[in-house]
């Protein structure tokens, strides 16, 4: 008897599994989540800190840019912080539509940081139609037109060579022969990027964004780029040789950068949910010390592989030899030891000037981990570090 009631589930079982099996059959391949991340991380962390698995069956037979999401990233930072440099990061990935400070139209200096927000909306959305002041002074502009490749394509400079031109080449006048920027062409090259990349240095206030990263439809992230606000002032003093700070700029604006710096870490550090797996903190000497573990840091959090190309162009570009030959080139020259960049000011600025910098930041120093020099031996020695892992 008991014989026969195990024979009778066992063929139950049989007939269970079988169901199972021709049900699942019927639902076709099971579709999951695109992941965010690369090769080694087959998670991705959603934005209130959960961890969603993919599993997709034909997933493992494609490249990982072909399965993971668009993506949308602000390189958020400050005028002469290593930006120009650490957005060719993402100019040179074939997938990525790359701006350079494309809202420079709503002000050179203080901008309105709603219709900023609002702008970068559009942008990420491709909708470049009726953006005609954009288009007007980009187009003017040399160094913001060369420095994006997505807008000078065959496509959008059809009657020369783009390939050669630089943002300090002595041939750069020749992008004047590429035909002003047509909002509609430049939509529809956008389009044809999977990921969206702008770099700005006009967004001070961070909750300005807040309903921008909000958004389900974006997939916004930022990447807030930082640097030793005390190479800043010697940088830009250096870009200004020839016109001292004035009254309202305050040390080159730096007091002004400082607190606005500040404010977006100690936004961050409180982890609002719209912030949070959406902000990515670097300091541009980590990216000038080791470039290429810093970048590939930030294609891990922007979910997006890295390629070949991309490692090429930064090892080409931040242990050149190259000698720089000109103002222009000093200034906007990609091509540089960023090792010997990043520590140039300690031997050149002076112990007064970094004195006032120091107070001025110290709160900012501190949370970026930024170390005080209290004497001029401290601040030329190569050996004593003036900065610590955060």
């Amino acid at each position: 008897m008991y014989s026969v009631r195990l024979r009778h589930r066992y063929l139950l079982l049989i007939l269970v599994v079988g169901i199972s099996i021709t049900f699942l059959s019927l639902q076709g391949p099971t579709t999951y989540l695109y992941p965010k991340e690369t090769d080694e991380d087959l998670s991705t962390e959603t934005s209130d800190g959960h961890f969603t698995q993919w599993l997709k069956a034909d997933s493992f037979h494609k490249s990982p840019d072909q399965i993971t999401r668009s993506t949308n990233v602000i390189l958020l930072a400050s005028w002469r912080s290593g930006s120009s440099l650490t957005g060719q990061f993402f100019n040179q990935h074939e997938q990525i539509f790359y701006l350079f400070e494309p809202l420079k139209y709503l002000g050179v200096q203080r901008v309105n940081q709603q219709k900023a927000a609002m702008a970068l909306k559009q942008m990420f959305s491709c909708e470049f139609d009726n953006m005609h002041q954009w288009a007007e002074r980009t187009s003017a502009d040399i160094l913001h037109r060369i420095s994006s490749k997505s807008l000078i394509s065959p496509t959008l400079c059809p009657s020369i060579n783009t390939e050669t031109i630089g943002p300090a080449s002595d041939n750069r006048w020749l992008i004047k022969k590429c035909p002003p920027l047509d909002g509609k062409q430049v939509s529809d090259i956008c389009r044809s990027y999977r990921h969206k990349f702008i770099k700005v240095i006009r967004i001070a206030n961070i909750t300005s964004l807040e309903v921008l990263l909000k958004d389900p439809t974006q997939n916004v992230k930022i990447i807030h780029l930082v640097r030793d606000p005390r190479a800043l002032y010697y940088s830009r003093l250096d870009a200004n040789k020839n016109r001292p700070p004035d009254r309202s700029m305050k040390l080159y604006d730096i007091v002004y950068t400082c607190k606005s710096t500040d404010s977006i870490m100690q936004m961050a550090a409180t982890s609002p949910n719209w912030m949070r797996g959406k902000y990515h903190l670097v300091r541009y000497e980590d990216i000038a010390m080791q470039p290429l573990e810093a970048a590939q840091d930030m294609y891990k959090f922007m979910g997006v592989s890295m390629t070949k190309n991309v490692r090429q162009w930064i090892l080409n570009n931040t242990a050149s030899n190259h000698v720089i030959q000109s103002t222009r080139d000093r200034l906007y020259g990609l091509q540089k030891n960023s090792t010997a960049v990043a520590h140039a000011w300690r031997y050149r600025a002076p112990l007064s000037a970094v004195d006032v910098v120091q107070e001025a930041c110290k709160d900012m120093m501190e949370k970026a981990g930024y170390i005080k020099a209290k004497t001029k031996r401290q601040l030329r020695d190569p050996e004593y570090k003036l900065i610590s892992s955060i």
